[in-house]
């Protein structure tokens, strides 16, 4: 789940190892969320950066992400370890 808004280098390689882990499906935020959360527009649509993430190849569906609160519930949880500090379980992940 996240933004992707001016997709980098770190997003393909975030993407292609949690295919590995099985079928790959981003919660994209969208506008609404951004504007609301960030409190400022996304740089790109939604439209923009959902075909961006799908043409990395690396992503099998991308969904839009639109929660009221700002919390997610998934079964596995990958995030950009550029973000911030990694938990155990992604360092897991990372070194794959």
């Amino acid at each position: 789940m996240g933004t992707y808004d001016m997709l980098h280098a770190g997003h393909p390689k975030l993407f292609k190892k949690g295919m590995a882990l099985g079928e790959l499906v981003i919660g994209l935020n969208t506008d609404e969320f951004v504007k609301k959360f960030k409190g400022k527009a996304p740089i790109m649509s939604y439209k923009e950066r959902k075909e961006m993430i799908l043409e990395t190849g690396f992503v099998d569906s991308v969904i839009p992400n639109s929660q009221k609160d700002g919390s997610a519930k998934n079964s596995i949880f990958c995030r950009n370890t550029n973000a911030g500090r990694r938990t155990e379980k992604e360092k897991k992940i990372h070194k794959g």
